[in-house]
């Protein structure tokens, strides 16, 4: 009747549902990001509007999640950095590829970037 059976005390979502609320969560999280971009390089709009940056965060997002960065604060530092340097510049920075190609998390390569910038 509602997907919920009275001997049972557990509700059960299908992997439909459940793919349908992790598309949904992906993109809010995604559009946070593109206001944090924004408000990180606030002339990013003249240069990247609305399609093209949500697009660039998306790509940058999923490049992150296949160097293991799981966590939101780990995969915005990326695509922040990214946005910051360039698509492919972090994988081009000796100490950021390794910790790119190694278990590494956010705050090293936060500290491995810092040479970039100077």
């Amino acid at each position: 009747m509602w997907g919920w059976k009275p001997e049972s005390d557990v509700l059960t979502i299908r992997a439909e549902q459940f793919s349908v609320l992790e598309d949904a969560c992906r993109e809010q999280f995604h559009r946070r990001m593109m206001a944090a971009i924004l408000q990180l390089l606030p002339d990013l709009p003249e240069r990247a509007p609305g399609q093209l940056l949500y697009a660039f965060v998306e790509r940058a997002a999923k490049q992150a999640r296949t160097y293991g960065f799981e966590t939101e604060r780990d995969i915005y530092t990326y695509v922040s950095l990214t946005a910051i340097f360039g698509e492919g510049s972090l994988e081009l920075q000796p100490r950021a590829r390794a910790v790119l190609l190694g278990a590494g998390k956010a705050d090293e390569l936060l500290d491995a970037v810092e040479t970039l910038s100077t």
